[in-house]
């Protein structure tokens, strides 16, 4: 075990002994319910109660969410000051960074199994069952972060990157949606985890189309304005506790971060 992970566990008592029942998802994948179960244990257990994309306070425990907390406004209701929000911001969900869609058909096309699922439904779940490389790929914790439903219903599978205007019609919450060029922008404070999130997910799958090449200069730009925090890594050593995967696109980072204090 890398020093730097053997340092973060002993900031984290109980990490180690809470995952090592199921440390070896890499080459046994969960499943995206099973994953989504274990994200919100993790996040309760560490006390960890601020959604992703707006910093709000939400429960793990029950998943429900205060959007007061951030600020948060849905344009929907931009001319009701009563009801300034939809009844799925009041609840977190846990979203994929990278959308789920690059890892099905339209990504991993050379699957041919993806025909015989046509259940719309549940069509995600019937991937899983048909390709265990969508089930690691759609289960992957490093790629699950939890974020109000309201979002992740905004966001649907639109690309992460820059968009113009500063339009802001979230109230507090700086994220911003841009339909015209299927664009969503987070705030500036998580820019590089999400550029890093896709810098992982292209190293570890590199059959599936995880960036656009005309996003890749500005996941670069992003990751060096908002570089790897101590939150970022001890996040990273949870997961590597729980599930024996490693993020091997931020261990150095963490390696150095950690290492110097």
């Amino acid at each position: 075990m890398p020093p730097v992970l053997i340092f973060i566990f002993l900031l984290l008592p109980g990490a180690v002994q809470a995952g090592a029942k199921n440390r070896n998802w890499a080459e046994n994948p969960v499943g995206f319910a099973t994953a989504r179960k274990h994200i919100y244990k993790m996040y309760h257990e560490r006390g960890w109660h601020r959604s992703f994309y707006c910093d709000c306070q939400f429960n793990p425990a029950t998943h429900a969410a205060a959007p007061y907390s951030c600020g948060f406004r849905d344009p929907k209701f931009a001319a009701d000051p009563t009801r300034p929000f939809s009844a799925l911001a009041e609840v977190v969900q846990m979203e994929h960074v990278v959308p789920a869609s690059v890892f099905g058909p339209r990504g991993l096309s050379l699957n041919t199994s993806f025909a015989t699922c046509q259940d719309k439904k549940n069509r995600r779940g019937c991937y899983e069952r048909v390709s265990k490389e969508f089930k690691r790929m759609h289960s992957n914790p490093y790629n699950l972060v939890p974020v109000l439903g309201a979002l992740n219903n905004y966001r649907q599978d639109l690309v992460m990157g820059p968009v113009e205007g500063e339009t802001k019609g979230f109230g507090e919450c700086d994220f911003e949606v841009d339909r015209n060029h299927k664009r969503v922008e987070p705030r500036p404070q998580v820019r590089g985890d999400v550029a890093r999130i896709y810098f992982y997910m292209e190293k570890t799958y590199p059959e599936a189309p995880i960036i656009d090449p005309n996003m890749r200069y500005f996941y670069k730009l992003w990751s060096q304005q908002d570089p790897v925090d101590r939150a970022e890594c001890l996040r990273a050593a949870e997961i590597e506790a729980r599930t024996g995967m490693v993020n091997g696109v931020i261990q150095a980072d963490c390696k150095q971060l950690v290492g110097g204090k």
